[in-house]
């Protein structure tokens, strides 16, 4: 050994070490991960600065515009908020001369806000009428996850009762340029997840749309981005988020397939109060009514 390594110094060791083959590694281990990461999802949303967002401030007009679709609400109505974030628009209904309210969120630190998971969260009492606004839905990149949380929201609703949706609108994305993923192909789609560069627009903006910093699966309508978050929320961190995305007739069909007749399909922008078509509209927005 020190023929080839050359003489050791007074008071050094050799010390070897023999590596013996290892398999390839399949990456499916990862791939679970990125599929079913409701943990970085909570932890990012609760370092997100909602209330200094550019659309956070549009709670008025988005309130306003519920009311104008559902004109016989009374004052007296239960109301809920399913992942109701900073609880914005409860204190907008609440300033309209609305009391029974409930805001119910998994990541919410917000005194007032109940801290429970909507995909199996269950009231004491129905509701009258409950939002579920902002991508909720859609929040998990498991398509199991995101119908449990509209079988929820059906399940507490009184028959008859509404329910106001809002889901991130797949056509919006789909055409500007992001780059293709196949969460099927466990090896190249982590090495891509990888490589993708991180944005801060959850900390920032809360605009998830770029395409350059977006990878679209579209046979799943799921899009993986990843999130730098300052020290300015806690240390600093990035999470790797899945979210899925929807055409109308997707989530058209999973709310009629929990009882919920849609009346009503708009794609709409932060405030409701401009109607747009699939390829500008960011959000879609469905009015239902429990049968």
């Amino acid at each position: 050994m020190s023929e080839r390594l050359g003489a050791l110094p007074e008071g050094a060791e050799w010390l070897a070490v023999v590596f013996r083959e290892q398999p390839l590694d399949d990456f499916k281990a990862y791939r679970s991960l990125i599929l079913s990461s409701a943990r970085f999802v909570a932890e990012a949303y609760s370092r997100m600065p909602q209330g200094e967002q550019g659309w956070a401030a549009k709670a008025d007009a988005e309130i306003s515009a519920i009311l104008g679709w559902i004109p016989e609400l009374p004052r007296t109505a239960r109301i809920a908020d399913f992942g109701a974030g900073s609880g914005r628009h409860v204190t907008t209904l609440r300033a309209a001369g609305f009391m029974d309210l409930t805001a119910v969120d998994f990541a919410s630190s917000v005194p007032g806000i109940v801290r429970e998971d909507i995909r199996t969260w269950r009231a004491n009492e129905p509701f009258d009428l409950i939002l579920c606004l902002y991508d909720v839905i859609g929040s998990f990149p498991d398509d199991e996850d995101n119908k449990a949380i509209l079988a929820s929201v059906s399940a507490n609703l009184k028959p008859g009762g509404h329910a106001v949706l809002s889901v991130s609108n797949y056509d919006y994305v789909a055409g500007k340029g992001a780059g293709k993923v196949d969460l099927d192909n466990p090896v190249e789609s982590v090495r891509q997840i990888f490589a993708l560069p991180p944005s801060r627009s959850m900390e920032t903006t809360g605009e998830f749309f770029n395409p350059n910093f977006i990878l679209l699966d579209e046979k799943r309508h799921v899009a993986c981005r990843k999130e730098q978050f300052s020290a300015r929320s806690g240390l600093p961190g990035e999470y790797l988020l899945c979210d899925r995305r929807f055409t109308a007739d997707e989530i058209r069909a999973w709310a009629e397939a929990c009882g919920l007749a849609v009346t009503e399909v708009r794609f709409v922008r932060a405030g409701f109060d401009t109607e747009f078509d699939a390829s500008t509209g960011k959000e879609i927005l469905l009015i239902t009514k429990r049968t």
